[in-house]
């Protein structure tokens, strides 16, 4: 094939060569000019997005799970040992029943007879005869006293003169009560109504205080 190439191009070349008279000329050639070389500049490298992070796939919600709460055990409760029961205290022994004695019978005391109105006015006329000498007797004896009272009990006869005398309560001194017994003693009295005397005498109750 090579060949049969070489032989075609040497017959076409054989009448131009015949008219040159059999001369070789070179051919002319006509200058190209060079073609302007083009440098590429690279293209500055533009940075590459990061990628993204990518997110979790959330997983699904079961309803079965057990939570944080859930999962956290509860703290123990520390509960005191239950105090143990009191011994049962031990079976006092019952005393035996005492017998009180019998009360006293009762003895009723006849009720007191009621006073005339000259005996009570009589008793007014004793008060009278205290209260006139009562301040002058009992100032010069102050200090030796006691707050308190005695209550006394003296009966006159039929002249007026005391015929008996006793103490029935006293919340002073004995000194007051001594003094009590003088005073009455040393009183003068009226002689009392013949019809207010019982066998002979005159009874007067009488209290005095000290302040």
């Amino acid at each position: 094939m090579i060949i049969r190439t070489l032989l075609i191009l040497a017959a076409f070349a054989a009448p131009a060569f015949a008219q040159m008279g059999g001369r070789y000329q070179q051919p002319r050639t006509t200058a190209v000019p060079p073609k302007p070389v083009v440098i590429a500049t690279p293209a500055p490298a533009t940075p590459k997005p990061k990628p993204k992070p990518r997110r979790r796939p959330t997983p699904p919600v079961d309803a079965t799970a057990v939570t944080p709460e859930a999962a956290t055990p509860a703290p123990a409760v520390v509960t005191e040992p239950a105090p143990a029961p009191a011994p049962a205290p031990a079976p006092v022994p019952e005393k035996p029943a005492i017998k009180k004695p019998a009360a006293p019978p009762v003895v009723k005391q006849p009720p007191a007879p009621v006073r005339s109105a000259s005996a009570t006015a009589y008793t007014a006329k004793v008060k009278a005869a205290f209260a006139k000498r009562w301040a002058d007797a009992v100032q010069p004896h102050m200090s030796e006293f006691q707050p308190g009272n005695v209550s006394v009990v003296f009966k006159l006869d039929a002249e007026g003169k005391v015929t008996a005398f006793s103490v029935t309560e006293n919340s002073s001194n004995e000194a007051f009560a001594k003094f009590c017994e003088q005073f009455v003693r040393e009183t003068p009295f009226d002689p009392p109504p013949a019809k207010s005397l019982a066998d002979g005498q005159f009874e007067v109750p009488f209290t005095f205080w000290i302040y």
